[in-house]
């Protein structure tokens, strides 16, 4: 995070979110002259760690709480909102199956309003949420996501598109049968 030209002093902290799990939590602290840009400072995440080491929030901060030792006093950090999105607008699901999967999403992670475009992780997915994610694909539609699939297309509208062909890919197969 502070490898990023826009970003003087930064800490990634574990932090709750609105069911009590934990997630990470970006804190940032501008450069004179630059935005806080949380889309950008996540795209230069992404392209150096793994989408799991990506922060779920990222927070603006005019500067870090310091300790009397002159280290970064994580325990005055401030709690983000719990609700908060992590920065991607909202788009609402816009067929059944991003309706059920958005809905699956929303019991896994405890939030609300879950869109078509948001990104598991960028919500706060964990490994373990990731694995009740499949469980329940696996009930309500017979077909078996991977970790791999999360990752190659992490958000409801992507992996709802991963569903729907294996859906198609078995109900040709047993038709051929």
């Amino acid at each position: 995070l502070s490898s990023h030209p826009a970003v003087a002093a930064a800490v990634v902290a574990p932090g709750r979110d609105a069911r009590g799990d934990t997630r990470l939590v970006g804190y940032a602290v501008p450069r004179p002259g630059h935005s806080f840009d949380p889309a950008a400072l996540r795209a230069h995440l992404k392209s150096l760690v793994p989408a799991y080491m990506v922060p779920a929030v990222l927070v603006e901060l005019d500067a870090l709480p310091l300790s009397s030792n002159g280290k970064v006093d994580r325990r005055a950090l401030p709690e983000p909102d719990p609700a908060e999105r992590g920065g991607t607008p909202y788009v609402p699901p816009r067929t059944p199956g991003e309706e059920a999967l958005a809905g699956i999403w929303q019991d896994v992670l405890g939030r609300e309003g879950v869109g078509a475009e948001d990104d598991f992780f960028d919500l706060g997915g964990s490994s373990v949420q990731l694995l009740q994610v499949t469980s329940r694909v696996r009930a309500a539609f017979g077909v078996t996501l991977t970790v791999r699939d999360f990752y190659d297309a992490p958000t409801v509208a992507g992996l709802t598109a991963a569903v729907e062909e294996q859906v198609l890919r078995e109900l040709e197969a047993a038709m051929r049968q």
